[in-house]
């Protein structure tokens, strides 16, 4: 749009029940209208939300569940509003929030509604970049705007009218213009970002970080197309409660390019552990992790339950399952038990007289292995079988290993050992210097899962020395290149 005030411009605002447009309600409209001429017209009312207004809710706006409870709902004039908001330029003070709103509402009504969008914080940083803060409060000390009831959406539309108008007056129509059609460009962005924050994004491979006021850490995210993926957030804000949250919180966007996925996957594992972004939750997770040994002693085996940071996957074929805690643990040996009758008291987690029933066989749970009915051959390897679909990979090479990744003129080495990843370098010498540091091998689930997808498949390995070894030379490893 280039001569933004030859539109019907919409000042809208809204008062709801919470910040979430799918689960909450609006409870108030406000709207001025501001015509080609300059002239205003003004449109209010009162939604019942046929939910209820939480206290802290109706404190800060005024309006009680009282108010709204003989209001109109939204459905009874949502086809008055829409004609009235059609083919118009809709705008308001964080935009994102309040078309999230609407756009909600008339899809519960069986409507699509999709207009022109402006922002006037992103306006106001913009033509203000010497302010620091652009929020309603801030505009109207700036602009000397005398409210009497603040929070309430008329009252708010009108702030965000006389800024448009204040706008219009101060600046030349060419400097406006300009400044709107740069929003307006790219409509998606959030308020805190501008459009240098998403030029600066590459179309490559990496992992990309937001975050929000005080640099606090927000989400992490990795793309074989950073640019793509992260305009992608935005673009999805009216859908889902995650992203509009996302666009209303992220104040900065850094990203660090890798050689392929296999990297990206491997540092977003890594930073999500070390950062600990607060909107992260899958990736996050990282207690005292444990899982079943498979032991064997006097030819009779039971299994053991073993924290991970114990365990050595030279050793893997003996190991089942990653559990979070010890009960998850059990609860899942126990239902693998009842799934093929087998005994818990050969097992090793339940106590039993040899020779005798166990309380599982006597309720026909256990097919009877403990006292003669079925044989112990014949046990295990049910168990083994039952086992076979949570058993860990073994580690098969008695070192650390790299993993190569390329792309185009670049190559980065992933230095792995024991499932553990232990960093990416850029040559195979820093990977040598690497192996000379003291850093220990932990176990990460995520990067275990990440490792088998990719390390079974056609990748180059490089086996390296021993980690004990002090003999690191560099040397012609094509002849240790394994290819899964």
């Amino acid at each position: 749009m280039t001569r933004f005030w030859q539109n019907n411009i919409i000042c809208i605002d809204l008062e709801t029940t919470g910040a979430n447009p799918l689960k909450d309600r609006i409870t108030e409209i406000g709207i001025v209208e501001i015509l080609p001429d300059g002239s205003t017209q003004e449109w209010q009312t009162l939604i019942n939300p046929e939910t209820s207004i939480p206290p802290f809710i109706s404190q800060l706006t005024g309006i009680t569940n009282d108010m709204v409870q003989g209001a109109t709902l939204f459905s009874e004039i949502a086809k008055e509003l829409l004609e009235i908001l059609k083919d118009k330029f809709f705008v308001a003070h964080n935009v994102r929030f309040d078309y999230a709103f609407i756009k909600q509402e008339f899809l519960k009504c069986g409507i699509t509604f999709k207009e022109n969008t402006l922002c006037t914080v992103r306006l106001s940083r913009q033509l203000y970049p010497g302010q620091i803060k652009h929020n309603l409060d801030t505009l109207i000390q700036r602009l000397g705007i005398t409210v009497t009831d603040r929070h309430r959406a008329l009252t708010d539309a009108r702030v965000v009218a006389e800024f448009l108008s204040h706008v219009r007056d101060t600046f030349t129509e060419e400097v406006y213009n300009e400044a709107i059609q740069k929003i307006t460009k790219k409509p998606a962005l959030p308020p805190g970002i501008e459009e240098e924050d998403i030029d600066q994004l590459p179309d490559t491979t990496g992992v990309y970080l937001f975050y929000g006021e005080n640099n606090l850490p927000l989400y992490i995210g990795k793309s074989v197309n950073l640019k793509e993926r992260v305009i992608s957030h935005f673009n999805a804000d009216h859908k889902h409660h995650k992203e509009l949250r996302l666009s209303q919180q992220v104040k900065s966007i850094t990203f660090r390019e890798t050689c392929g996925e296999l990297g990206a996957l491997l540092l977003e594992a890594k930073l999500i552990k070390e950062l600990k972004p607060i909107h992260n939750h899958r990736l996050r997770r990282q207690q005292q992790l444990c899982t079943w040994q498979w032991n064997t002693n006097n030819h009779h085996n039971t299994l053991e339950l073993k924290n991970i940071d114990e365990i050595n996957f030279l050793d893997a074929d003996v190991y089942f399952g990653v559990f979070q805690t010890r009960k998850k643990a059990t609860d899942t040996l126990r239902a693998i038990a009842d799934a093929h009758g087998l005994c818990l008291g050969l097992l090793g987690i339940e106590s039993f007289t040899k020779g005798k029933p166990c309380f599982r066989a006597q309720i026909h749970k256990c097919h009877g292995a403990c006292y003669g009915k079925e044989e112990l051959t014949h046990h295990q390897l049910k168990t083994l079988m039952a086992l076979e679909k949570i058993k860990l990979k073994n580690w098969k090479w008695k070192g650390p290993i790299a993993i190569k990744e390329t792309y185009k003129e670049r190559c980065n080495f992933h230095l792995i050992y024991q499932w553990a990843y232990l960093g990416t370098y850029a040559s195979y010498q820093e990977v040598l210097e690497a192996m000379t540091s003291s850093q220990d091998a932990i176990f990460d689930y995520d990067i275990y899962k990440i490792l088998i997808k990719f390390i079974f498949k056609s990748v180059e390995i490089i086996v390296l020395p021993d980690r004990k070894s002090t003999q690191y030379q560099i040397e012609d490893h094509s002849s240790d290149l394994v290819t899964d």
